[in-house]
């Protein structure tokens, strides 16, 4: 048997182990990079223990209960660099507060997570200096009226240049 010559241009064996290789390669490099995004961002955390979050379950649900029972609302306010929340009643008139924690979580990312503290502005009205970044931010209100549990609220909100998107 004699070797056939090798023309110019015709694929052979060493062509296809080739682009099998950058095939699989590729593959591999984009699995990597993938491991690597999924490892170093949100874990996906939300409680540490489920099972023990879930025993006060009932509680939480009741105390929510009897908040919802008083009719107060709160109303978020940013604009210029400050942040404001007044804590009505059901009939619109202030509610007496002591003080007033804000918590900012992002939906997905703990490093950004921060609480402040607002200062009285106007009977029942709280306010502070206070920018958040751009993007989704879920805000916990804890407010002390004197009580063994405090006033709670949260919402969501979306920050566009530096004010409230709506």
């Amino acid at each position: 048997m004699t070797a056939r010559p090798r023309r110019n241009g015709q694929f052979t064996g060493t062509h296809m182990a080739v682009i099998m290789a950058a095939f699989f390669g590729v593959i591999v490099a984009v699995n990597l990079v993938m491991a690597e995004f999924a490892s170093s961002s949100w874990t996906g955390l939300v409680v540490k223990n489920s099972y023990v979050a879930s025993q006060g379950f009932n509680e939480v649900v009741a105390a929510k209960r009897r908040q919802d029972a008083m009719g107060w609302r709160s109303e978020y306010a940013m604009a210029g660099g400050k942040v404001s929340i007044r804590i009505s009643d059901s009939s619109g008139d202030p509610v007496a507060v002591n003080s007033i924690d804000l918590t900012f979580r992002r939906p997905t990312f703990e490093a950004d997570d921060h609480t402040i503290a607002l200062t009285l502005l106007h009977p029942g009205e709280f306010g502070a200096e206070h920018r958040l970044g751009d993007g989704i931010w879920v805000v916990e209100v804890s407010a002390d009226m004197g009580t063994d549990t405090p006033w709670r609220d949260a919402f969501r909100i979306t920050v566009r240049d530096g004010g409230l998107a709506r």
